[in-house]
């Protein structure tokens, strides 16, 4: 005799259709299919369901959100006492801008086919050089930054998400690499940049405002 409690229609539906009853359950489901129309639409609610994921394309998640989810698991899964309950924040100060000293310098690894002329950006800490190219979207009042850091030594993820601070709101990137690589689009009244691997954050500070010579 069975005497396991009663399953919800949907749950037996699901274990059913995947055949993970037991003989006796799957004959009794069969037969609710057979007499029970509102059983024998759950069923075919999850046989849709299994079949819309079978052809559905797998998107591989960007290389950010990747780094996001493991640091959450790797951060979750240390003892309580050994977490991390801050990162290591550094000031960057600015050792070379273009506007300023009207020489032309190519951002490793950022893109150089945008149009436009672009404002490059050099900073420096003891942790990692910070290279930044910063073209004007005239029209949308915005700076398209892409950047790329470029650590010092061999130590924590190489993958940087970036932050573009103004004194009304924020701004987060939605994509990086593997090789330090960054982009995010930053008001004209942006004021500071921060990039972070989940370990460090670097600060660097911004005067997007600056009109060229």
């Amino acid at each position: 005799m069975n005497t396991s409690e009663p399953r919800p229609p949907r749950s037996l539906a699901a274990d059913w259709v995947e055949g993970r009853l037991s003989a006796q359950d799957a004959e009794h489901a069969a037969r609710l299919a057979g007499s029970d129309p509102d059983f024998r639409a759950e069923a075919e609610f999850v046989r849709e369901v299994l079949a819309a994921g079978q052809v559905m394309p797998l998107v591989e998640p960007p290389p950010v959100l990747r780094q996001r989810l493991r640091q959450s698991f790797q951060q979750w899964h240390r003892a309580p006492s050994s977490r991390v309950s801050q990162l290591l924040e550094v000031v960057a100060s600015l050792v070379f801008d273009s506007h300023r000293q009207q020489l032309g310098l190519a951002t490793r690894g950022a893109a150089a086919t945008m149009r436009g002329p672009a404002r490059h950006l050099v900073y420096r800490c003891e942790l990692a050089d910070l290279m930044v190219e910063a073209r004007v979207d005239e029209d949308a009042d915005q700076v398209d930054l892409r950047g790329q850091v470029l650590l010092s030594h061999d130590t924590g993820s190489p993958i940087f998400t970036a932050e573009v601070l103004c004194p009304d709101r924020a701004t987060l990137s939605v994509d990086a690499d593997a090789v330090g690589r960054f982009s995010v689009l930053a008001p004209r009244g942006a004021t500071e940049l921060r990039v972070s691997n989940g370990e460090m954050t670097i600060i660097a500070e911004l005067d997007l405002q600056t009109e060229e010579s």
